[in-house]
């Protein structure tokens, strides 16, 4: 899907309200959308990790579930990935096998994941290719990232 700037932005400042929505729960500050080819948003989530007491609730795992339930296994064809930040290993690997191929993302990935292996490194892995864009609003995500982090009230 091909998105002018202004849209790649609108869908990234929606995926940050799911952070803050992470924020305000005291979890790790994460959100992602999921837009089809049209353009329409057609799930949202956030990171639920430390409120769930579930290390693999993920925002992006939290999408795949909702989507997985609502749609099935093809409800990821032809979309498209909004995330605040770009996805950790497990994340990105999990949203490539459920069939998104294109990655849009804010702040950059963080170098203290393990393991730790971007986008571009995953991408010489997949059967399909993927696309990835990064750094949209990025210090804008990034300042976002450092406030929710500040508040965490880790269990």
């Amino acid at each position: 899907m091909k998105l002018s700037q202004q849209d790649q932005e609108r869908f990234i400042g929606l995926a940050m309200e799911q952070a803050e929505l992470a924020i305000r729960q005291a979890d790790e500050p994460f959100g992602l959308v999921l837009v089809d080819e049209k353009g329409d948003v057609i799930a949202a989530a956030h990171n639920t990790a430390y409120s769930a007491r579930d290390m693999l609730a993920h925002a992006e795992m939290n999408l795949i579930k909702k989507v997985y339930a609502e749609r099935g296994r093809s409800g990821f064809a032809g979309c498209s990935a909004f995330i605040n930040a770009a996805s950790c290993t497990m994340c990105a690997a999990a949203l490539i096998r459920a069939g998104v191929q294109d990655f849009y993302y804010g702040a950059s990935f963080e170098s203290h994941m393990n393991p730790m292996l971007s986008y571009k490194q995953l991408a010489s892995y997949t059967k399909r290719p993927i696309t990835v864009h990064g750094g949209i609003l990025a210090d804008e995500c990034l300042a976002q990232i450092e406030r929710g982090r500040k508040n965490e009230a880790r269990p």
